[in-house]
């Protein structure tokens, strides 16, 4: 005959062998408790992640937030005047007024507002880096790469008027610095998507956004001439990047 009975061990009394507490001495045992404490413990876990739990994340402690501000606005000019280039606006004679603006930054060379965004591109790539250490999923290796892909693309940006069009190795190599450098920020933008909520959540839209544009502006701008295509797209290209930018000094802020 099977016993369906046990004693406590706090009383002594005889109790059902599957009793979670004594009904005499108003214990309970230890081996439910342990064992019930230890399946919440496995199962959380695994709730979590059935529903795809997402970090909120507003904001990113970093040390260049006393000059997240002046980035921004740097980037946002450089942006401009860059854009101004890629219209082809200063073939223009007559511009009507609201080209106008966009003839006068033609005036400031491209190669300063290269060197502006570049350094900003690279600041907050670095403050990204720093900031998201403080996170559970911190990223470190991919925005360590992008950091030194930001930094090879910035100078092979300034020095690319140097390269000659029949030189074949340098123009391979600044092809492939952009595609792994597309590619980096593809799954950076993917992994915000997916892992976080918040500010960090929209960047990573921003991100994808930014680079789907730029690639449509390749393919749809010339510079030697001015057309409506070229303005359309060059503006686009700027309001998304400085959206970017603007997400970033959001983050990065006090």
């Amino acid at each position: 005959m099977i016993n369906n009975t046990k004693q406590c061990p706090f009383c002594g009394e005889e109790i059902q062998a599957t009793a979670k507490k004594c009904r005499h001495c108003g214990e309970w045992l230890e081996d439910s408790v342990a064992n019930t404490h230890n399946q919440a413990t496995t199962e959380i876990p695994f709730q979590g992640d059935s529903n795809n739990h997402k970090t909120e994340v507003n904001h990113l402690k970093t040390p260049i937030s006393d000059f997240v501000l002046i980035l921004f606005w740097t980037g946002v000019i450089a942006t401009f005047i860059s854009m101004s280039h890629q219209s082809g606006v200063c073939h223009l004679t007559n511009p009507q007024k609201w080209l106008q603006i966009m003839q006068w930054a033609t005036y400031i060379p491209e190669w300063v507002a290269d060197f502006l965004s570049g350094l900003v591109d690279i600041i907050f790539a670095y403050a990204l880096y720093i900031g998201m250490k403080q996170q559970t999923r911190p990223m470190s290796g991919l925005l360590i790469t992008n950091i030194i892909i930001t930094v090879l693309i910035y100078i092979s940006t300034l020095f690319s008027g140097l390269i000659k069009e029949d030189d074949d190795f340098g123009i391979i190599i600044l092809v492939l610095t952009a595609l792994v450098a597309f590619i980096v920020l593809v799954m950076i933008g993917i992994q915000f998507i997916r892992h976080f909520n918040g500010l960090l959540n929209k960047l990573g839209w921003g991100m994808l956004s930014s680079l789907i544009i730029g690639i449509s502006a390749i393919a749809l701008i010339s510079e030697d001439e001015f057309s409506m295509t070229n303005a359309i797209v060059s503006f686009i290209v700027f309001w998304i990047d400085s959206y970017v930018l603007y997400i970033q000094a959001e983050l990065l802020a006090d």
